[in-house]
């Protein structure tokens, strides 16, 4: 029953850690809200790991969610110009679009909560054992 009793809190304890993980992310996505709309917090099955990742699901012009924070992340190229009338000049500059790096930008972060909140827990468990 004790390992049960752990485990349940082990997963409480990466639920507030992905809680705050998507925070930290979707402040590093900025923008209109539309890709950060898209990110969920994740807690493993087993309640052992916490994660940020695009919801399953496509947006209103069938892209899925993950394909979209790909692009995003990542970078993407821009299709280029036709240019086939006389005098067209091209208005792109750059083959690609630079990736935001949301995810990795949240990295470092992401060790400084788990490291938070593991605290707290070893200071909620020694509480518990001075009683």
């Amino acid at each position: 029953m004790a390992q049960k009793v752990g485990c349940a809190r082990r997963r409480e304890m990466h639920g507030r850690i992905a809680e705050r993980l998507l925070d930290k992310v979707q402040g590093e996505i900025g923008g209109s809200g539309r890709i950060a709309g898209m990110q969920e917090a994740a807690v493993g099955s087993g309640g052992g790991y916490a994660a940020v990742r695009p919801k399953k699901g496509r947006d209103r012009s069938g892209y899925a969610y993950g394909a979209v924070t790909n692009a995003v992340e990542k970078g993407h190229a821009i299709r280029r110009p036709s240019g086939f009338a006389k005098g067209y000049r091209a208005r792109i500059r750059r083959r690609y679009v630079l990736g935001k790096h949301f995810y990795q930008a949240s990295r470092t972060e992401a060790l400084r909560i788990a490291l938070d909140e593991a605290g707290k827990w070893a200071d909620e468990i020694v509480g518990a054992l001075q009683r």
